[in-house]
């Protein structure tokens, strides 16, 4: 078994970066006992909101992959919900979790197991993929925004590539719609691809 796990911290600069290191410590500190993915991220949940300002907080996904069994168990604590496509075309959101991270103490968190099939694709990633901006445009414009339904086409041209291909498509199509504007937000994407 294999643990993925993404997320995004409120604010910038060192308290951000601070926050994201206790939460992978955190994370570190729960996956080495014998824990459900949802048990997990509540105790996580908990050590954050006993280690942190009040007003500060977190997305994050966590999830279990089964390379076995060919399972993937997540839960998802207010990050965007990654995407599953699977091989014949339709397409699921991994929503099944709670609350975002660092806000209330003694949080129940849901879980979810998906089969994942030959071709079946995962895509986690953070609202810098979603939220980036062409030039001159203003930020705070949705219609300008990349967008889920701009991922969706990229991650539906290109499903049939290996994780890697994927990957390089969806930051290529990234990069053409900024068409070279600095990065306002970090980007993180994870691509899951299961061998057909």
């Amino acid at each position: 078994c294999m643990g993925i796990a993404i997320g995004d911290v409120s604010g910038k600069g060192m308290p951000a970066a601070l926050l994201m290191s206790n939460l992978q410590a955190s994370l570190h500190g729960q996956v080495i006992h014998p824990s459900s993915v949802a048990q997990v991220v509540g105790l996580v949940n908990d050590l954050m909101v006993a280690s942190t300002d009040s007003h500060m907080f977190a997305t994050f996904f966590y999830g279990l992959l089964d390379t076995v069994a060919a399972t993937f168990t997540s839960t998802n604590a207010g990050h965007n919900p990654p995407m599953l496509l699977r091989a014949d075309g339709s397409m699921e959101t991994l929503n099944a979790g709670g609350l975002l991270l660092g806000m209330l103490a003694h949080q129940e968190y849901k879980q979810k197991t998906v089969s994942l099939d030959p071709g079946d694709v995962v895509v986690l990633y953070t609202d810098g993929i979603t939220e980036a901006v062409g030039p001159g445009i203003d930020e705070d414009d949705i219609d300008a925004m990349f967008g889920e339904e701009a991922l969706e086409e990229v991650l539906r041209s290109s499903s049939h590539l290996p994780a890697v291909g994927i990957k390089e498509a969806i930051l290529d199509a990234v990069s053409r719609h900024t068409e070279g504007v600095a990065q306002s937000d970090d980007i993180t994407l994870v691509v899951i691809r299961r061998q057909g």
